[in-house]
């Protein structure tokens, strides 16, 4: 007990202090949660969540921001080719310079050279690249010390915030381009003592069934009892759930994690349905690891303030968005979490709405925007789009769709014109565009689901294959 308070304590005194954390510390924390589980058969995780969301006043964490700017700034001028020729250029003293004086980060610019985001002294052992879903995709480089930390706050999130424990069953039904999420995912199981394995993108009929098969595992559940996916392929299970008559009673779920995109409130209210399961969301990504964001139960978008700064920008003008308005999410990931490819101010693309008065939420301790919009300048955003479209019954999931000026073009069932027509208004669409078949289409929104994985089907009785 002794050693577990003295290495909370450690840990909270390296946050306030900027020094690195031990990994070890961390590694002995999760060890000790897993104790707790065991003997006591569940960790209190409402009562987690209110410790780790209990806010300091806005003086302190001021005063902590500009302190941990300071910190990254002078590492990010020492060490990496980018931030040195850039503050130079621009004249600024790494002492002295504040966040706003920096100009943002283009994503562009990374991904054109990601070799001079590199730390100097950094010790690079693993590359992430982004999916390539919303752009081209992005090489990040990771040491082994940033690797130990992403790991354990993944276990710890796990445990803490889903009651993840050694009996659980983990299915990860994401795609195996996520590289950096599916070995924080796996190795926190490991750590953890549950078992997990990786399904990816293939047949949603496959996924199915891997989800509705025993698994007969000692000490484990019988059936997998959670799983992560992205919002596309898990609007394809619903879809194929609901085809072939799939309920509650057919699976073991207690969660499904959804991650990489935006869920609406539509297709997680049908998942619950379907799979009977605690619909989860959150907001992560490689670029701006460890920094995350989980939504509250008023629809915020709440993030941790000691991984990272949050702004929220004007995208042209790159001043401070207004209170109730829309602008861009700009992310700064703090020391020492980030120490391989330091980013000052990254432009993410990802838009929100700043709250227009103080949150009133279980999380308002916690720095606060809308959840995210999705990506472009409006003033129609994705978030809108798939509401519409994901709540109507009439339009097969995962919906495809397009939007070209002011015109929806959308697959879906004619049957669905008059609702469709009404919600588009709603949102300032002035037409909509019925297609019974996908394939004519315009250039349709890319979605993660898109990235298909096969997996072969044999044949036990004829000895054939087949690729799925």
């Amino acid at each position: 007990m002794l050693d577990t308070a003295w290495r909370q304590l450690r840990y909270g005194v390296t946050l306030l202090s900027g020094r690195r954390v031990r990994p070890a510390d961390l590694r002995h924390l999760v060890a000790d949660m897993v104790a707790t589980a065991r003997e006591f058969g569940a960790l209190d995780t409402t009562r987690m969540r209110e410790m780790r969301e209990a806010g300091i006043s806005p003086d302190a964490r001021q005063a902590l921001d500009a302190r941990r700017w300071r910190a990254i700034v002078r590492k990010a001028y020492a060490q990496v080719p980018y931030y040195r020729a850039e503050l130079d250029r621009l004249g600024l003293d790494p002492g002295t310079v504040q966040s706003q004086d920096v100009p943002p980060t283009p994503k562009s610019v990374v991904r054109a050279c990601p070799e001079l985001f590199v730390a100097r002294d950094a010790k690079p052992v693993f590359q992430a690249w982004t999916t390539g879903t919303t752009g081209t995709p992005t090489a990040f480089w990771f040491s082994r010390y940033e690797l130990e930390l992403a790991t354990t706050f993944t276990a710890i999130g796990l445990m803490g915030d889903l009651g993840l424990g050694p009996q659980d069953v983990f299915q990860i039904c994401i795609s195996s381009r996520a590289a950096l999420g599916l070995y924080n995912t796996m190795e926190a199981c490991r750590m953890i003592g549950a078992a997990c394995f990786l399904t990816g993108l293939p047949d949603p009929e496959v996924t199915l069934a891997r989800l509705t098969t025993p698994v007969h595992l000692p000490g484990k559940v019988s059936r997998p009892s959670a799983i992560s996916v992205h919002a596309s392929y898990l609007a394809e299970l619903v879809a194929t759930a609901e085809r072939l008559g799939y309920g509650p009673q057919d699976f073991g779920l207690r969660w499904i994690a959804n991650g990489g995109e935006i869920l609406s409130d539509a297709l997680k209210a049908r998942a619950a349905r379907v799979f009977g399961a605690e619909v989860r969301d959150n907001y992560a990504m490689t670029e701006t690891f460890p920094l995350s964001g989980e939504p509250c139960s008023q629809g915020h978008l709440h993030t941790a303030p000691d991984l990272g700064l949050v702004e929220v920008l004007d995208p042209t003008t790159w001043e401070p968005t207004a209170p109730g308005q829309v602008g861009m999410l700009v992310i700064t990931p703090f020391a020492p979490y980030r120490e391989t490819m330091p980013l000052l101010r990254l432009a993410t693309g990802d838009m929100v709405r700043t709250l227009d008065e103080p949150a009133g939420c279980e999380m308002a301790g916690l720095p606060a925007t809308s959840r995210l919009l999705g990506r472009g300048d409006g003033p129609v955003f994705q978030r809108d789009v798939l509401e519409l479209l994901e709540g109507e019954p009439m339009v097969p999931l995962p919906c495809r769709y397009a939007i070209d000026g002011e015109t929806l073009h959308v697959y879906a069932e004619e049957r669905a014109r008059g609702r469709l027509e009404a919600g588009a208004a709603a949102l300032g669409i002035e037409k909509v565009v019925l297609y019974d078949d996908p394939a004519a289409l315009p250039r349709i929104e890319f979605y993660r689901g898109l990235l298909r994985e096969t997996s072969v089907v044999r044949e036990e009785g004829s000895g054939t294959w087949s690729l799925r």
